[in-house]
């Protein structure tokens, strides 16, 4: 039979708690995937392209995990157009950056849109309706 003393017990529990607090206080395991939470777009130019306004929500937290980035995709995977994110934003939540004169066929009536981030790679695409004409386009995610 194993009869464990008052030291050992407390060794082990004081080794359980200070494991746990690295781990609990390593700053990429709070870090999130990178999540879409708005998307806007103007009117078409005059040369047929929009200017984009996308918000990203991700816990930054410093340069070793960060949203680096965004994508806008046509619902078939191809991409339209990229945004890179070159520095963490860690006080600046959600990060609304544009991507300028992005051309989107006529014929495409829905895009997706999807962040980045240097240690989970993707996360969630989001839905954006383009709507028929030249009218502004907004998604906010629930």
């Amino acid at each position: 039979m194993f009869n464990a003393t008052k030291f050992q017990i407390t060794l082990v529990l004081f080794c359980f708690v200070a494991l746990s607090a690295v781990f609990i206080t390593d700053k990429s395991a709070q870090a999130n995937e990178p999540i879409i939470k708005e998307v806007e777009a103007g009117k078409k130019s005059f040369f047929g392209k929009r200017d984009f306004f996308v918000s990203v929500l991700h816990k930054d937290t410093g340069f070793e995990h960060y949203a680096d980035g965004f994508e806008i995709l046509s619902v078939s995977g191809e991409i339209i157009a990229k945004r890179v994110l070159a520095h963490p934003h860690v006080d600046e939540q959600p990060v609304t950056r544009d991507l300028r004169s992005v051309s989107i066929p006529d014929w495409i009536t829905e895009i997706d849109v999807r962040a980045h981030d240097n240690v989970h790679g993707y996360g969630p695409k989001v839905r954006v309706q383009i709507p028929a004409g030249d009218v502004k386009i907004k998604f906010k995610a629930q």
